[in-house]
């Protein structure tokens, strides 16, 4: 190649590294927790339910965590995973995308735990509220996928847990909180669409539809797999009743689950009716279609 066709080619790489840069600028405000655009986490010190050194060995082994080679790198501009998670945990919370009270997690859950969010919702009958955990993702790796999807198979503990609804004395009750959790996301070409379109995502975007499509199939399998489970114990295939197998015949946890994600069913179904009279265009119908993240998620 001559030196002025090298010249040339640089300049159009550059030109188009350029172009990118400029085009993914939209998230420059979420690559950052608690900066910019984003949501603030709190802070593991304003906690009062742990003791100061659990705290303490917390705080080492988050830091050990985040210094771990080959953990993914915060990029300085262009697509990045932590901008893209902060994205979709701010806009839920301020859009009210689920329905009921989104609160991010501390850094702690978010690395340790692997929750990004928990979203409750005031139980109708004065019980307890109705809880869910969320680890949104942008991978397209169904291996990434794959091996995130074990935290379906049961429970996932919250330690540093402030319920937004339940008070106590008038103060916010704090608590170490086990619950559902699902995956939810969207790969690149999504986020591309958004950046086309810049207008705000508001309670009718069409990504809170899919998104909802995405939890209500995730908490239908969890509760489809956990029921089988149960079929399966030795009083049920006795003929027992299912009240009577979850009291005797199973682990307190395996009812607890089983209760937990009965109530989350009945709630999240009712939230995707809502939202399936969000018009979905052209557009967001191909990205429905061919996400290999929504596709995934979303069991199809």
């Amino acid at each position: 190649m001559s030196e002025t066709r090298y010249r040339i080619s640089q300049q159009m790489e550059s030109r188009s590294d350029k172009e990118e840069r400029d085009f993914w600028s939209y998230f420059d405000a979420y690559k950052m927790s608690g900066k910019g655009a984003t949501v603030v986490r709190s802070e593991l010190r304003s906690f009062q339910h742990v003791t100061n050194e659990s705290r303490v060995r917390d705080e080492a082994l988050l830091a050990k965590k985040k210094g771990r080679p080959k953990m993914r790198e915060q990029k300085p501009s262009g697509t990045d995973a932590f901008a893209f998670e902060n994205f979709l945990t701010a806009q839920a919370k301020r859009s009210n995308w689920f329905g009921g009270e989104l609160s991010p997690t501390t850094e702690y859950d978010d690395w340790i735990s692997g929750v990004d969010a928990v979203v409750e919702w005031r139980a109708e009958d004065g019980g307890l509220p109705i809880r869910m955990a969320i680890d949104f993702t942008s991978t397209t790796q169904f291996e990434t996928l794959y091996k995130k999807s074990d935290k379906l198979e049961g429970n996932v503990t919250v330690k540093y847990f402030r319920s937004a609804i339940e008070n106590e004395d008038g103060e916010p009750k704090e608590f170490r909180a086990s619950m559902p959790i699902v995956l939810l996301g969207l790969d690149e070409e999504g986020f591309r669409e958004i950046v086309r379109r810049a207008v705000p995502l508001d309670h009718h975007h069409p990504l809170r539809r899919l998104l909802l499509e995405q939890t209500a199939a995730q908490v239908d399998f969890q509760l489809t797999e956990l029921t089988r489970f149960i079929s399966g114990t030795q009083m049920a295939r006795n003929g027992r009743p299912i009240d009577e197998v979850l009291d005797r015949g199973v682990h307190p946890k395996i009812k607890q689950r089983f209760h937990d994600l009965s109530r989350l069913k009945e709630r999240v179904d009712e939230e995707l009716v809502r939202a399936s009279l969000i018009p979905i265009d052209e557009r967001w119908t191909k990205i429905a279609a061919t996400s290999k993240t929504h596709l995934t998620l979303s069991g199809r």
